[in-house]
């Protein structure tokens, strides 16, 4: 099976890695440059040292350098002997901390140089490499790393030179290289810290923003899963609205498609309320939660008085009109309360979730009220409507079909007694034990105000026609 990929790990490598590898890679480079260029100043140091020296012994000592003798070796400087003028370079080194060595040829003669025993290092000789490259080729010379006795040294070798254009030594300057290790460490160590602290913080930001990136991502496609399964009421996280990046354009088209996916199949196209394939599935989450949670809920079944007659008198332009106010009507009163559907035709379903069905009586008559006391205006007509209602609970032990059919066995009372009413209790019918203590003393079906008399005489012309019913 292939292995799914992660966005997260491959944005954090894409964005980490390069970041450390190039802190890394900045941090070697900036430290070899510095590296060197403490390297050059002390060879700069070392340098300028050995021809103060060498300046010092032909102004002390004028002439040229001459050794005699075999076994006890003698170094003469015009007519100076030096082997016993060390306290010249020993001050030099208590100045300094350099150490100081006179050679003639290969062959120390002066130095403050000292073994472990603390005895001056004469007579000793310098390195093969050191003789070939200065006193065989007369070139002054740094090394970065010369052993003398035991220690590592940085060394400058300044050739000694007579008068006749003869090199017959050289004056070795040198410095501890551990001592100019630590410097090199001392100064380059902020760097290294420096480096780090950026990398830490530039990973940090990074990781962060990366993290970040990859929740929104995840907020976005957790709410595309939802719509792939369905449920095209699932609630968008807006802040991701505020990024103002390619992500927000991602969030806006899938918002419009969620919209667009609902209009096509949850709501009705002329009234943008729920549409019957919706009302029913939000019907089976209430009971759903009747049954689990023991959560009331009210359905209530209604219908336009005399629909048919203002589709005849007016068009049907004008009953569009009249379905889309009732719409308007219905979603503004239950927002909050649960849902409002077209159920078919002029025939409306609500759904109050959490309601007893006396409080969804009163607030169903609320609606009437408002219905009632404002005409619908079409182009110079007024349009006065009604509507007629039947309300039922839902119970433990009525199926769904059943309790859509009692609120429809009410709204079939409504309009047989009358219409433009709300219907809770069918006649002859008793109220729920656990209603009684909210319902008013007249009973839970409301009074119908007086019918006016242009419904009378339509009642009249209809004459049985029309029985109040609308087939669901």
């Amino acid at each position: 099976m292939k292995m799914k990929k992660s966005l997260k790990k491959s944005l954090l490598g894409v964005a980490v890695l390069p970041i450390l590898l190039l802190g890394i890679i900045v941090t070697f480079f900036s430290m070899q440059r510095f590296t060197r260029a403490m390297y050059r100043e002390a060879e700069s140091e070392l340098s300028n040292m050995a021809y103060a020296v060498n300046d010092m012994l032909d102004i002390m000592f004028p002439g040229d350098y001459v050794k005699y003798g075999d076994k006890i070796l003698t170094l003469v400087k015009g007519e100076s002997i030096l082997n016993d003028r060390s306290e010249y370079i020993d001050a030099i080194k208590e100045d300094t901390g350099l150490e100081i060595s006179i050679f003639h040829e290969n062959i120390r003669f002066l130095t403050t140089i000292k073994n472990g025993r603390e005895e001056r290092m004469l007579g000793t000789v310098c390195h093969a490499l050191v003789e070939k490259d200065v006193l065989l080729k007369g070139q002054k010379h740094f090394y970065p790393s010369v052993v003398i006795g035991e220690s590592k040294y940085f060394a400058y070798y300044l050739p000694l030179v007579n008068s006749d254009g003869k090199c017959v030594g050289m004056i070795e300057v040198a410095k501890s290289a551990d001592e100019v290790n630590r410097m090199v460490q001392a100064s380059t160590m902020p760097i290294l810290l420096i480096a780090v602290i950026v990398m830490i913080v530039a990973g940090f930001i990074t990781i962060r923003y990366a993290g970040g990136l990859i929740g929104d991502l995840t907020k976005l496609k957790n709410f595309m899963k939802e719509i792939a399964q369905g449920n095209l009421k699932t609630d968008f996280d807006y802040q991701l609205m505020k990024r103002g990046d390619e992500i927000t354009d991602m969030c806006q088209s899938a918002t419009e498609m969620q919209k667009s996916l609902r209009e096509l199949i949850e709501l009705d196209t002329l009234t943008q309320l729920e549409n019957r394939r919706s009302a029913n599935n939000a019907i089976r989450g209430m009971h759903h939660n009747l049954v689990e949670e023991n959560e009331k809920y009210v359905l209530v079944l209604g219908d336009i008085d005399f629909f048919k007659k203002v589709n005849d008198t007016y068009g049907h332009d004008a009953g569009d009109e009249v379905l889309k106010y009732v719409a308007m009507v219905l979603k503004k009163h239950m927002k909050g309360k649960g849902f409002a559907s077209r159920w078919g035709g002029e025939e409306f379903l609500l759904g109050f979730k959490g309601y007893s069905i006396t409080r969804a009586t009163e607030e169903t008559e609320e609606i009437l009220e408002e219905i009632r006391k404002r005409d619908v205006e079409y182009g110079e007509e007024q349009i006065h409507i009604t509507m007629s209602f039947g309300v039922a609970k839902g119970t433990k032990e009525k199926t769904i079909d059943q309790i859509i059919k009692e609120a429809d066995d009410k709204l079939y009372q409504a309009k047989s007694g009358g219409r433009n009413q709300v219907v809770a209790q069918l006649e002859g019918e008793a109220a729920d034990a656990d209603e009684q203590d909210e319902m008013a003393p007249s009973g839970i079906n409301s009074s119908k105000p007086e019918v006016d008399s242009e419904i009378l005489e339509y009642i009249k012309e209809l004459k049985g026609e029309e029985d109040g019913r609308t087939d669901i």
